[in-house]
């Protein structure tokens, strides 16, 4: 009996112990149905709740929304969401929930409501008109009704005289009477939108109309300046210049301002921010007749907006280049060129180039990238760094995809093939072996931990089939800092062009990045406007004119 009972517990004991050494594998219930909505005003709460079968962890990229807890065991459990600021405009915005433990990651949309309150959003920022004067046709779109908005002007002035109008349902139009200008300088007013209810500033436009004309000076066409001389290294040449720009622009000034802002915006991101000094920027004059971009043959560059639910820009390239060749002794194959286009729409196109005789990438790109809502906008610094920094210089893939893109096409996974043999598009895998992708050092590296490097599915504007190494970066929104895969490609592009080091050590890029990289939260931060993202960089096959 003694020895029945004995047998019976070492069995009760082994069934224990191969039950403890079993793990228990990650999985979630979700008690909420679809996604989760909050309300449009700030402090507006909801609480979401599941169960996980171990612990936890959520996070939220969004910075107008928090989450708590950030973590916790197993079994069941309730976040409280809370809105940290109002939805102010017409549209509901979306941010991603994520939910992980273990292998397992959960994505929930939170949702929080269009605001009530009346918006104002101008089609421009800023107009310019000739000393002959003219009509003024000032466009701007809002929810809100005739009776409940006013426009003033600061300060009051006789030359502008209120001309019939018309509007659509939610798209308004003033048209003015601009006087000529009598005096020799410039002269500006700007029209302030208010709300008649509390006199709020809704909007803000400026208006600024040229003095006597000034001789012409058509000598000024291609001419050059010197923006910025590299101090270290080889010097590697980058050439601005910009389309729809007329005579009187460039008598004002407006041209070399432009130039000189689009100059400074390419280098406000690590790490070419840090990178600078090995840079030659040069700025070549272009002097456009007009600045109408919807036929491709009424500017210098004959660029052309496709326009409609496309962001691509059409240019041509013969031009660009004999343009660029007026900026003498460099390397045209290792030249990035960009060209800002005089208009303060939403698109950006980069062209990259292949020798068509050897049928391999060169390093020479233009990039397209207009004014985007004026001079001092986030929108413009981002777009062109996007493009110009990270395509046209880095030759990075874009890291976003298109709900129509669901699949990955044959021809364009031979492109991707193509391109990372000439070593492009690092920042995208046609692989999700962790070991095979480009990035896979930093998946193994403990330094770069807090910048959860992994491999997402979802790039180069498809939905599947291609991969990307983080949620959210300078190549998917355009809103957040390069992650350190796409940091490392333009410090190595910067080292092999710059300093002539083939294939930069691994080890030298951290050493360097360690130093000067963005703060982790950069990646983090939620798009902020929802603008459709653009179209990858277009490939040319074809004879270069250098």
């Amino acid at each position: 009996m003694k020895m029945k009972s004995f047998f019976l517990f070492l069995l009760c004991f082994f069934l224990v112990a191969a039950c403890s050494d079993k793990e228990i594998e990650p999985s979630f219930a979700i008690e909420n149905s679809g996604g989760v909505v909050i309300n449009s005003e700030v402090g507006s709460t909801t609480i979401f709740s599941f169960t996980s079968a171990r612990e936890w962890k959520a996070s939220c990229s969004a910075d107008w929304l928090s989450v708590s807890p950030l973590s916790g065991e197993s079994g069941k459990a309730s976040l409280t969401i809370t809105a940290k600021s109002e939805n102010s405009t017409t549209v509901d915005r979306s941010a991603t929930l994520v939910l992980s433990s273990g292998t397992v990651r959960k994505e929930i949309t939170l949702t929080q409501e269009a605001g009530e309150i009346g918006f104002i959003e101008p089609d421009l920022t800023e107009y310019r008109m000739p000393v002959e004067g003219g009509v003024l046709q000032i466009g701007f779109s809002t929810n809100m009704g005739e009776d409940e908005f006013q426009i003033e002007s600061s300060p009051n002035v006789d030359w502008l005289n209120q001309n019939e109008g018309g509007r659509a349902v939610f798209q308004y139009e003033v048209r003015l009477n601009v006087l000529a200008n009598p005096g020799d300088d410039s002269r500006s007013v700007d029209f302030i939108f208010t709300r008649k209810a509390d006199s709020k500033v809704m909007a803000t436009v400026k208006f600024t109309q040229a003095g006597k004309l000034t001789p012409v000076d058509h000598t000024s066409d291609q001419s050059v300046r010197v923006l910025q001389t590299a101090s270290k290294g080889n010097g590697i040449p980058i050439i601005i210049m910009g389309d729809g720009f007329t005579q009187q622009e460039i008598d004002d000034g407006v041209y070399a301002n432009t130039m000189n802002k689009a100059c400074e915006n390419i280098f406000t991101e690590e790490p070419i921010k840090s990178l600078r000094d090995y840079f030659d920027v040069y700025a070549v004059t272009a002097v456009s007749k007009s600045k109408d971009f919807t036929s491709g043959d009424k500017t210098v560059f004959r660029c052309k907006l496709e326009g409609g639910q496309s962001t691509a820009i059409e240019g041509d390239d013969k031009i660009v280049q004999a343009y660029m060749q007026c900026v003498k002794n460099i390397n045209y194959d290792d030249a990035l060129v960009i060209v800002i286009l005089n208009t303060q729409v939403h698109a950006g196109t980069t062209y990259w180039y292949m020798n068509s005789q050897t049928n391999k990438g060169i390093d020479f790109a233009i990039a397209y990238c207009p004014i985007i809502k004026g001079m001092d906008s986030e929108d413009f610094r981002q777009v062109l760094t996007h493009e110009a920094v990270g395509h046209g210089l880095a030759k990075l893939g874009d890291e976003y995809s298109y709900l129509e893109f669901p699949v990955i096409t044959a021809d364009v996974i031979k492109e991707v093939q193509s391109l990372q043999r000439d070593g492009w598009v690092q920042n995208v895998s046609l692989t999700n072996n962790r070991t095979e992708v480009p990035w896979s050092a930093f998946l193994s590296d403990n330094r770069y931990v807090s910048e959860e490097i992994d491999v997402i599915e979802g790039a180069y504007t498809f939905k599947t089939g291609i991969y990307r190494p983080t949620y959210e970066s300078m190549m998917n929104s355009n809103k957040t800092a390069f992650n350190a895969p796409s940091r490392k490609e333009i410090y190595d592009k910067v080292m092999e062009k710059g300093k002539n080091v083939v294939s930069p050590a691994y080890e030298d890029f951290v050493a360097f990045d360690i130093l000067h990289k963005p703060e982790v939260r950069a990646y983090l931060r939620a798009r902020a406007v929802e603008e459709k993202p653009f179209a990858r960089p277009r490939l040319v096959r074809k004879a270069l004119n250098f």
